[in-house]
């Protein structure tokens, strides 16, 4: 246990500091008192007995010198700062982000603690002096080939303090191709469109390249995809260059992007696309005996039929499955009005009824259970003609 006289001398040389900081910020010690013994006569036996106590360890106790004379700090006592802590931190950005090989950039610089439009700044390339000037607070330049490495150099002098930045330019591209899961009949020269509910497969092929000009595998390099402006985390990482999404809710337009990077962030790319979505369309095709399907000439919703017979068939463009009788498409016919029982594919033949003139009403829908964006139907009405029949009418085909 520490001893009464050991206590009572903490205990004064703190009232003693108290005292002495009080009495600098008025004056002197003296006034303190003096201030204190005209203050109000309301004050409590509290403030009286402290007051006592002060003025008993004022009484017995020496300040130091230091204490005594202490003096507030002027503008000559605060050392100046050294030229390192002066600099302006710079931000250089660059349009584009990521250039590519040969593009035209456009490189900015701003500082937060700097007048740039007072400033005069100078930007180098691998260590020449391209632009020089006063607010020259933007600089063009190309970009170098795949692969190339540019140190863009900036400095600004502002208030007589110099501040530098450099940043390394290397340019690389990603290309990105899709491809949808859509049916589209054999031969067909266009693509795949991406329809609602399908689901879309892209794949990056990245161009980037070593400081010694090796092309690096895509497979080590890191991919960050998003959709939209939603990172998706589950299918970034390392070499994760080939996604697929799946269209849950239709949109017009889906916007998909990929940052490509290296494993020390070196180098960096972008690539962006913007895919729309289309709706599922089934097109009717006559299926000929000898020459099969006429895919060269889809039937128009109106036609004349000449022939006693004919076989029609339903190619259903942009549905998510592999064959158009796939058992997951449902096929429903229906001829003026009625439904066309035992029909339940992709194809059905019409026969004309002899001596008979008329025309005749031939409805398909077509639908996914398992995708209810994926539904559509086509409507056709059939012209037929016999011979040496002058009567109009609506008959059957079967």
């Amino acid at each position: 246990m520490r001893s009464p006289n050991v206590l009572t001398y903490a205990v004064a040389s703190f009232c003693i500091c108290v005292i002495s900081l009080w009495g600098i910020c008025a004056g002197s010690t003296q006034s303190v008192f003096a201030q204190a013994a005209t203050s109000s006569a309301s004050s409590t036996p509290q403030q009286d007995e402290l007051e006592a106590l002060l003025r008993q360890l004022t009484a017995t106790s020496s300040i130091p010198d230091y204490l005594k004379n202490a003096k507030p700090p002027t503008e000559a006592d605060i050392p100046e700062l050294p030229d390192e802590f002066k600099q302006a931190p710079l931000n250089v950005t660059l349009n584009p982000e990521y250039p590519a090989a040969f593009q035209d950039v456009v490189a900015s610089v701003d500082s937060y603690s700097a007048d740039m439009d007072r400033s005069t700044i100078t930007w180098t390339l691998n260590g020449k002096v391209i632009q020089q000037g006063i607010g020259a607070k933007t600089f063009r330049f190309k970009a170098g080939k795949n692969g190339s490495y540019t140190n863009l150099g900036v400095s600004i002098i502002f208030n007589g303090v110099e501040s530098k930045k450099t940043i390394s330019i290397t340019p690389a591209t990603v290309d990105l191709i899709w491809q949808a899961d859509s049916y589209v009949p054999p031969f067909y020269k266009g693509k795949a469109l991406f329809s609602h509910q399908s689901n879309l497969k892209i794949v990056a092929i990245p161009n980037i390249f070593t400081k010694d000009g090796t092309l690096i595998p895509a497979s080590k390099l890191i991919y960050r995809w998003k959709l939209g402006k939603e990172f998706v985390a589950a299918v970034s990482g390392v070499g994760k260059n080939i996604v697929t999404f799946s269209d849950k809710i239709p949109v017009n337009e889906k916007e998909i992007s990929v940052e490509v990077s290296t494993a020390d962030a070196s180098v960096k790319t972008l690539g962006q696309i913007f895919v729309r979505s289309v709706g599922t369309n089934p097109v009717a095709y006559q299926d000929a005996p000898l020459t099969g399907i006429s895919y060269e000439k889809a039937l128009p919703n109106t036609f004349l039929l000449a022939d006693s017979e004919m076989k029609l068939v339903i190619e259903p463009y942009f549905f998510s499955v592999k064959t158009r009788d796939s058992d997951s498409l449902y096929y429903g016919w229906s001829l003026n009005g009625k439904a066309v029982p035992d029909v339940s594919r992709s194809s059905i033949v019409f026969k004309v009824p002899e001596a008979e003139k008329g025309s005749a009403q031939v409805d398909v829908e077509l639908r996914q259970p398992s995708k209810v964006f994926q539904t559509n139907a086509n409507s056709l009405m059939i012209n037929f003609i016999s011979p040496g029949n002058t009567g109009i009418g609506q008959k059957s085909l079967f």
